[in-house]
C-alpha cells in the first residue's frame, strides 16, 4: 500500500536513537538560551552585590560625618557618690574640682499628724480617739495600780516609727508635792545645742513659765517639749517634727520624780542641754551643767500620772496639756480603776496597732500559785501534779521535755517554753492566775497545743487541755486602706468629706462618694499645684512632694473638705499652714567658684558639662574629661570591613585557563545526568566564580573600580589647614604595604572582612588611636570637609 512506512525490525532503522538524536539537537537552542540566561542573571547578581557594598559604604561615611562620631566625651569621677557628669561635645578636655557643701532638697511632707485608736479596753478605759498633739507614733499599753494608797498610771510607749531613741535623765526634781503637783512656779530661760544637717554647732534658745504653782508636773514636760521643737522646727526650717520628747519619770520606790529628755528622731542631731547654770532652771530641772545627765538607748518612752484617789486620776489622764495623750478624747464606764487598757497613736491613715495571738488558760488555783519554788508539786496547783508529767508536751510542733518535774519550779517550765523555739512567750498572771501564751510575732499568727504523742501531762496541770475554759484570741497586723475604693468606703479612720481642698493655693474638688485614692492622687498631681502625692501602703501614709524647693502650703478658709485632715497633712484645712520640711539650695564649688543652684543637676557652669550632684563631702571630687574614641573606632571599623568585601569580590586572581575551562560553560540537564550531585554542587560554584571574575575583566567600570576606590581614599585633600590631610595621617594603609603578595588584594588595614579583628588592628593602630584621641576635631573636620 502506497504511503505506508515501516520501522524497526522490519524496516532496519534504529528509529528511537533517530528520536533521540533529533531530541538533542532541538534542545541545543534551549540549553544555549538557559545558558544566556544563567550567565545574565549572573552578571545582574555581580551588579547587584556590588551595588550593595558601595551602599554599605556610602552609609558607614554617614556616620563618619558626624560630630558625635569623633568629639564624643568621656567622663571620669574620682567619688561618684558624691558626683557624676555628662558631657556635650562642646567640652573641652581637662579636668574640674567639685565640692559639694550641700545637696538641694525639694520641699516634701509626709502624714504625720497623729491620731489615736484603741486596742483593748481595760481599767473602765471604753475608748480613746483624736487627734494627739505628739507626731510619735507606736503602741500605748497603760496600767492603771495602786501604790501606797495612790493611784498610779504608767504609759508605756513603744515607739515604732524611729526604732530605738536616745534618753538622757536628769537628776531628782524636787519642786513637787506627793501627788505629782507642782510646790512652786517653774520658769526662766533654758539653752539647748545641737548639730545641724551639715555638721554644724547651733542654739536655740526658749523662755517663758512652764508650770505654775499647783499644776501637775507633766505640765512643764509638755510644755518645754511643745515650746523646743517649735524652736528647733524655726531653726531647721521643717515643720510639726518632734525633734524631742520631754517626761517626768517617777521611782514608785524612793516616791521621787525626774526629768528626762528624749531625742525622737531617725536623724542623730546631738541634742542637749546648754550654757550655765545661771537662771538656775537647768539646775532645777536636773541638767545642772556641772554633772552629766544618766544616757542610755531606749525602745520604749514612759510617762507617769500620780494620785490620790481614781477620780483625781482620772482628770489628770484626761488634761488637754499635760493628759495621758493631749489631744485626744477618753471615755470611760464609770470611775477609773486598776488595769490595763492598749490604744495605738500613729499618722497613718487607718490608725490601728498590730496586735498578737494569744492563749488564756483557765484558773489554774483556788489559792496562791508559788512559782519560784522548786518542785511543780508544791506550787498549789489545783490539779495535782504526778509522775505523769515526766516526758514531753508540744506547742507549735516543738516537743519540750520534762525529765524530773519535782526538780523544777514553774519559773522553770516558762523558761524553757521561752526558749525552746516555739514561737511563744510563756508568762503567769497572778492576779487573774491563768497562764498566757502570746506569739513572738504580731498578726493572724496560729498557736497549736499538744500532740497526739505526748507523753506529759503539764498542758493539763497549766489549764490548757480541751477540758479547761480557755481563751483563744487571733492577732492582727497593722491596718491599711484600699486605694481603689471609693474614698467614703475605704476605710480612712477619719471620715473625709466631699469639697474642695488646697495645696500651695490651688483649689481642688474631690467627690469622697466616688474618688478613690488613686483618682486622688491623679487629681493633685495633674493639678496647677506643683507638686506629687503617693501612698505608701506599707506605712499607709501619704507624701507629697514639691517640684520646688519652695515651701508646701495646705489649707484654705474657703476649703469644704477635710480630706487633707484625713490624710493627716495638717490639723485644720480651714486654715493655710506650712508643711513638712522646707527645700533646700545646693551649694558647691567649681575651680574654685561657689555657685548656689536649686537643682543638684547642674548645666550652666561649665560649658558642655553636666554635673550631678549626690552628697555633699568636704573632699574635692576631680570630673575628668577626656575624648570617647570608641565610636570613632566602631565607624571606621565598619568601614574599612565592607571595604574589605568589596575588595575581595573585585579581586580576580590569574586562574589556570584550562582550569578556567572547565567550568566556563552553563551545566546543561544533559550534562547533570551522568554527574554526582557532589560533582553539580562544585561545578555550580566554581561555574559562579570564574563566570563572575569573566564579568568583573570584562567591565571597565567594574575592573577599575578597586583602583578608584583606593585612589579616592587616599588622595591629599588640599585646603585643610589642620594637622589630617589624608588617610596615612590616620595611619591608615593598605593591608601587607610592602609586600606585593598581600598588596595585590587591596584590603586596608588588616587581610580580614572580620569586624571584630579590624576593630583590635585599629586599636592596636597607635597614629590612628592618637589621632582619634589627641586631634578629634582635625579628624571630624578632615572628614566632614572632604569625604571620601
Amino acid at each position: 500500500m502506497a504511503g505506508i512506512q515501516v520501522g524497526g525490525i522490519v524496516s532496519g532503522l534504529d528509529t528511537n536513537a533517530l528520536v533521540e538524536q533529533l531530541t538533542q539537537q532541538a534542545n541545543i537552542a534551549v540549553d544555549r538560551l538557559n545558558g544566556q540566561y544563567s550567565y545574565k542573571a549572573l552578571e545582574k547578581n555581580t551588579y547587584t552585590s556590588i551595588n550593595d557594598m558601595m551602599g554599605d559604604m556610602s552609609s558607614d561615611l554617614l556616620s563618619l560625618k558626624l560630630e558625635s562620631t569623633f568629639l564624643s566625651k568621656k567622663i571620669s569621677s574620682t567619688n561618684e557618690s558624691v558626683a557624676t557628669a555628662t558631657a556635650t561635645t562642646e567640652a573641652d578636655i581637662g579636668t574640674h574640682s567639685l565640692t559639694v557643701s550641700k545637696l538641694a532638697k525639694n520641699s516634701e511632707a509626709l502624714s504625720s499628724y497623729t491620731r489615736v485608736g484603741m486596742v483593748t479596753a481595760g481599767a473602765n478605759i471604753t475608748k480613746i480617739s483624736g487627734r494627739a498633739t505628739e507626731s510619735l507614733e507606736g503602741k500605748h499599753t497603760v496600767t492603771i495600780s495602786t501604790v501606797s494608797s495612790k493611784y498610779l498610771s504608767t504609759d508605756v510607749f513603744e515607739v515604732s516609727n524611729i526604732g530605738s531613741v536616745s534618753k538622757q535623765a536628769g537628776s531628782t526634781f524636787s519642786s513637787v508635792d506627793a501627788n505629782g503637783a507642782l510646790t512652786s512656779d517653774i520658769s526662766g530661760d533654758l539653752q539647748f545645742t545641737y548639730t545641724d544637717a551639715d555638721g554644724n554647732n547651733q542654739t536655740v534658745t526658749i523662755s517663758g513659765t512652764f508650770g505654775t504653782s499647783g499644776q501637775d508636773i507633766n505640765v512643764v514636760s509638755t510644755n518645754i517639749e511643745d515650746t523646743l521643737n517649735n524652736a528647733l522646727n524655726a531653726s531647721m526650717g521643717t515643720n510639726n517634727v518632734q525633734y524631742v520628747t520631754m517626761r517626768a519619770d517617777y521611782n514608785s520606790t524612793s516616791s521621787a520624780w525626774n526629768f528626762s529628755m528624749y531625742e525622737t528622731t531617725i536623724d542623730d542631731f546631738n541634742i542637749a542641754f546648754g550654757g550655765d547654770d545661771s537662771t538656775t532652771l537647768r539646775d532645777e530641772l536636773g541638767f545642772s551643767a556641772s554633772s552629766s545627765p544618766t544616757l542610755s538607748t531606749v525602745t520604749k518612752i514612759n510617762k507617769y500620772h500620780l494620785a490620790d484617789t481614781a477620780a483625781n486620776l482620772q482628770n489628770k489622764l484626761a488634761s488637754s496639756i499635760s493628759g495621758l495623750i493631749p489631744g485626744a478624747t477618753i471615755e470611760q464606764s464609770g470611775t477609773i480603776t486598776t488595769g490595763t487598757f492598749v490604744f495605738a497613736q500613729d499618722a497613718s491613715l487607718k490608725v490601728s496597732a498590730s496586735t498578737y495571738s494569744s492563749y488564756v488558760s483557765d484558773t489554774v488555783t483556788s489559792g496562791t500559785l508559788n512559782t519560784s519554788t522548786d518542785g511543780l508539786q508544791n506550787a498549789g496547783f489545783s490539779v495535782a501534779a504526778s509522775t505523769s508529767l515526766n516526758g514531753t508536751f508540744t506547742i507549735n510542733d516543738v516537743a519540750i521535755t520534762i525529765s524530773d518535774y519535782t526538780k523544777l519550779s514553774v519559773d522553770d517550765v516558762l523558761g524553757m517554753i521561752n526558749s525552746s523555739g516555739a514561737g511563744v512567750t510563756a508568762t503567769y498572771d497572778s492576779s487573774t492566775k491563768k497562764f498566757k501564751l502570746e506569739s513572738n510575732e504580731s498578726g493572724a499568727k496560729t498557736i497549736t497545743l499538744g500532740d497526739y504523742s505526748d507523753t506529759s501531762s503539764l498542758l493539763k496541770l497549766f489549764k490548757f487541755d480541751t477540758t479547761s475554759e480557755t481563751t483563744y484570741t487571733v492577732g492582727s497586723t497593722a491596718g491599711s486602706i484600699s486605694t481603689t475604693t471609693k474614698l467614703s468606703n475605704a476605710g480612712l479612720t477619719t471620715y473625709p468629706y466631699t469639697g474642695t481642698f488646697t495645696i500651695n493655693g490651688v483649689s481642688i474638688y474631690v467627690d469622697t462618694s466616688v474618688d478613690t485614692i488613686q483618682t486622688l492622687i491623679d487629681k493633685v498631681n495633674k493639678s496647677g499645684a506643683k507638686v506629687t502625692m503617693s501612698y505608701d501602703s506599707a506605712s499607709d501614709k501619704v507624701k507629697i512632694k514639691s517640684n520646688t524647693i519652695d515651701p508646701i502650703t495646705v489649707g484654705s478658709a474657703s476649703d469644704t473638705s477635710n480630706i487633707l485632715e484625713a490624710f493627716n497633712l495638717t490639723d485644720d484645712t480651714t486654715v493655710t499652714t506650712t508643711i513638712g520640711e522646707e527645700g533646700s539650695r545646693a551649694v558647691f564649688t567649681v575651680d574654685g567658684t561657689t555657685y548656689v543652684r536649686d537643682t543638684n543637676v547642674i548645666d550652666d557652669v561649665v560649658a558642655g558639662l553636666t554635673f550631678t550632684i549626690n552628697s555633699a563631702s568636704s573632699e574635692s571630687t576631680t570630673i575628668g574629661v577626656s575624648v570617647d574614641p570608641s565610636k570613632g573606632v566602631a565607624a571606621f571599623a565598619k568601614l574599612i570591613q565592607h571595604y574589605n568585601v568589596l575588595m575581595e569580590k573585585l579581586y580576580t586572581p590569574e586562574v589556570d585557563d584550562d582550569e578556567e575551562d572547565k567550568y566556563i560553560e552553563y551545566l546543561t540537564d544533559t550534562d547533570k545526568e551522568s554527574m554526582s550531585e557532589d560533582d553539580i554542587a562544585n561545578y555550580q560554584e566554581k561555574y559562579e566564580l570564574y563566570n563572575s571574575y569573566k564579568i568583573i575583566r570584562r567591565s571597565s567600570e567594574l575592573r577599575n573600580l578597586d583602583t578608584n576606590l583606593r585612589k579616592s581614599f587616599f588622595a591629599e585633600r588640599p585646603g585643610i589647614t589642620s594637622s589630617i590631610n589624608d588617610m596615612s595621617d590616620l595611619g591608615i594603609e593598605v593591608a601587607g604595604a610592602g609586600d606585593t603578595s598581600k598588596e595585590v588584594y587591596g584590603y586596608l588595614v588588616t587581610l580580614s572582612t572580620d569586624y571584630d579583628e579590624i576593630y583590635a588592628a585599629l586599636e592596636g593602630n597607635e597614629t590612628f588611636m592618637d589621632a582619634l584621641t589627641n586631634n578629634p576635631k582635625d579628624v571630624y573636620t578632615f572628614l566632614r570637609i572632604h569625604p571620601i
